[in-house]
């Protein structure tokens, strides 16, 4: 069996598919990743086959320029139909890869659309991402579907209609498709029900073997376990040992093993990416979550309410002393003994 994972979009959406994708190998299956040019080294490393696709476009993959649609889309059929080939399954990331689902059924293949949050999936329980403004959700939910027809609909079907496809009539679904996969741990962030048939299967989580760096072990066996700050530009408490991402040029960056480094904090300070918010609670740390766009809202919410650290703090301080409270420790911990494992083997079940 022969399985493509693709994704127009950043490391946080890409790292998912390689864990998928090395289990999946490991199960004596073909994969190869579709994915954005600069990923092409991270597939290679861990033994999966490589295609390059554009990455979505910086004002959403979404919601681009009416004008850009006919050339996104055929940027991205190309790419999907030379990965694709000879491919039994597709399964795709991020709702701005339109082509995806109609590349599977060219191919005869089988599609399958995975989301890694809850609420960028459709549900009476909450908005689409990034809408904080009140309303009634079904609605919200409504106005997004047809905004995604008005913008994609024309450009797609005229390229169905170049296969001998039939037209789609709602592109959300059409993309999603009536049962998409979740990769998201039930614990965590759990899928409220309502709307889709929606198949849970735990994080699908990349295992890193990496040490940590010589410097990091020695600064972290110097003392009491540090406070990690993954903010740009937060000032550190001055009574709180820190450690934080190294800075290469204008942007942070990570390069160090956040599983293993996670579980040596007294505290994990970050702005709410789904893999950073699961890679920080596995590890059974609590954290300071402070949000900026999308599903980072909803991931501080949850942090908030499992009662596992502080969500949008006015003070950093405060909220790292809050964190520490034993109440919150200890919860931080018992959850992360909830939590599964076993995501992509779920996951690998579905792709038969």
């Amino acid at each position: 069996m022969r399985v493509l994972l693709s994704t127009i979009g950043g490391r946080g959406e890409v790292q998912p598919l390689l864990a998928l994708g090395v289990r999946l190998r490991g199960m004596g299956r073909q994969v190869r990743v579709c994915a954005p040019p600069d990923f092409h080294g991270l597939a290679a490393e861990h033994g999966l086959g490589f295609t390059a696709i554009s990455r979505e476009p910086r004002d959403g993959a979404c919601w681009p320029m009416e004008d850009l649609v006919p050339t996104l889309l055929a940027e991205q059929f190309t790419a999907l139909e030379e990965a694709a080939k000879g491919c039994d399954a597709i399964v795709a990331a991020n709702q701005g890869q339109v082509a995806a689902r109609t590349v599977a059924e060219s191919h005869g293949a089988r599609y399958l659309h995975v989301a890694r949050s809850p609420i960028s999936l459709p549900s009476r329980h909450h908005a689409p991402q990034g809408r904080q403004e009140p309303g009634e959700n079904q609605a919200w939910w409504q106005r997004a579907a047809e905004q995604r027809n008005t913008v994609w609909r024309k450009a797609l079907n005229e390229l169905r209609a170049e296969l001998g496809l039939r037209p789609v009539d709602d592109i959300t679904r059409h993309v999603l498709t009536d049962r998409p996969l979740l990769a998201a741990d039930p614990v965590l962030a759990p899928w409220p029900g309502a709307g889709l048939d929606v198949r849970q299967t735990g994080a699908w989580v990349l295992p890193d073997r990496r040490p940590l760096p010589p410097e990091t072990r020695e600064f972290l066996a110097a003392g009491e376990p540090p406070v990690y700050i993954g903010l740009n530009g937060a000032t550190p408490p001055k009574n709180r040992r820190v450690i934080t991402p190294p800075v290469d040029g204008a942007n942070t960056v990570d390069n160090g093993n956040r599983q293993a480094l996670f579980s040596r904090m007294a505290v994990v300070v970050h702005h709410g990416e789904p893999g950073t918010t699961t890679t920080a609670a596995r590890a059974g740390v609590p954290q300071v979550v402070v949000p900026r766009t999308d599903d980072q809202f909803y991931f501080a919410q949850r942090v908030q309410r499992l009662g596992i650290g502080v969500a949008d703090p006015e003070s950093l301080t405060d909220a790292i002393d809050h964190a520490l409270t034993p109440d919150v420790t200890a919860r931080a911990r018992a959850l992360a003994a909830r939590m599964r494992s076993d995501g992509t083997s779920i996951a690998a079940l579905y792709i038969r």
